[in-house]
C-alpha cells in the first residue's frame, strides 16, 4: 500500500502479519504508535514530522521473509512552470500555440500524478472560446486564433496543479511578439521642398516608421536607389543632386511590404 502525506504532517503506516514478531527496515524519525502489539505482530509506526528523505519503501520482515511493503510518496509544490510558443514571431491572422510546463517535486518520482493548468491573459482567467482554445482535459497548450498586433499588449501566464491539489507559483510573464509594419512614413523636418543656392549646406533629413522587430530604409532620388539608412545627409550641395527624393520603409520580416514617404524636391 502507498501513502502521501505533505511534508510537515503526521502520517500513520500499519501493517500486520500472523507470523510472530516482525522487523522493521526504515528511516530515521520512525516511532511507534499507538495500537501496536509486537506480540500479535501489529506494527504502527509514526513519522512526526513528514519530511523529505523519509519518501520510499518500508519494509516488514519476518526472519529473511518480506512480509508487507509500504511506499511513501510526499508531496511537493510544483516547480514554477515555464512557457514555450510554437513560433519565435507570429503575423497577423496567424495562430499561435503556447505551452504550459512544470515539473513534480513529489518524491519519490515513479507516482502517476499529473498536472492541470491555469492560463491567464493579464489578470482574466482563459477560458475557450473563439479566440482561445485550451487543450482538453490537462489545459496544457493554448492556441491563439487569428493573432493582431493588438495581442502583445497582454502578458500570458500559467500555473500547474498537481493532482495531490498542490498548486505551483505563476510563471514568468509571456508577451506574444507580432511582425507588423511598416506604417506611417514620416520625415523630420517635414518640408516638401527646399530651393537652395548651389553649395549651400543642406540638413539631414531623418526618416521614421514603425515596425517590429523593425524598419529598414532606403532613399529613392527619381526612382532609383540612392542611399540606405533613415538620414538623407547629403551636406553641401552640388547642382547634380537636385531632384525628388523619397524615403522607402521596408520591414525585413516582410520584404514584400514596404512604403513611401512623400517626396521631398530640391531646388538648387
Amino acid at each position: 500500500m502507498a501513502g502521501s502525506p505533505l511534508p510537515g504532517t503526521e502520517d500513520d503506516i500499519s501493517t500486520s502479519d500472523g507470523f510472530g514478531v516482525p522487523n522493521l527496515t526504515s528511516y530515521n524519525g520512525c516511532s511507534l504508535a499507538s495500537g501496536h502489539d509486537i506480540s500479535l505482530g501489529i506494527l504502527n509506526i509514526r513519522l512526526n514530522p513528514v519530511h523529505h528523505g523519509q519518501d520510499g519503501i518500508y519494509q516488514f520482515t519476518h526472519g529473511a521473509t518480506v512480509m508487507k511493503c509500504v511506499k511513501l510518496f510526499i508531496y511537493g509544490q510544483p516547480n514554477k512552470p515555464t512557457i514555450s510558443s510554437n513560433v519565435s514571431m507570429a503575423y497577423d491572422g496567424q495562430s499561435v500555440t503556447l505551452r504550459c510546463h512544470s515539473v513534480s517535486s513529489t518524491v519519490p518520482g515513479d507516482h502517476n500524478l499529473s498536472m492541470t493548468y491555469e492560463w491567464k491573459r493579464g489578470e482574466h482567467v482563459v477560458t475557450s472560446d473563439g479566440k482561445f482554445i485550451l487543450e482538453a482535459k490537462s489545459r496544457g497548450s493554448l492556441t491563439i486564433m487569428n493573432v493582431v498586433t493588438s495581442d502583445t499588449k497582454y502578458n500570458f501566464t500559467c500555473r500547474a496543479t498537481e493532482d495531490s491539489g498542490n498548486t505551483s507559483l505563476s510563471s514568468d510573464a509571456f508577451y506574444l511578439k507580432v511582425v507588423y509594419g511598416p506604417n506611417a512614413v514620416t520625415l523630420s523636418p517635414s518640408h516638401v521642398s527646399y530651393a537652395l543656392d548651389e553649395t549651400l549646406p543642406l540638413n539631414n533629413i531623418s526618416c521614421f516608421s514603425d515596425c517590429y522587430p523593425g524598419c529598414t530604409y532606403t532613399w529613392l532620388k527619381g526612382g532609383v536607389v540612392f542611399s540606405s539608412g533613415p538620414v538623407l545627409s547629403l551636406g553641401s550641395l552640388l547642382r547634380g543632386e537636385a531632384g525628388n527624393y523619397v524615403c522607402r520603409a521596408t520591414n525585413p520580416e516582410r520584404p514584400s511590404i514596404s512604403l513611401n514617404s512623400s517626396g521631398t524636391a530640391l531646388m538648387l
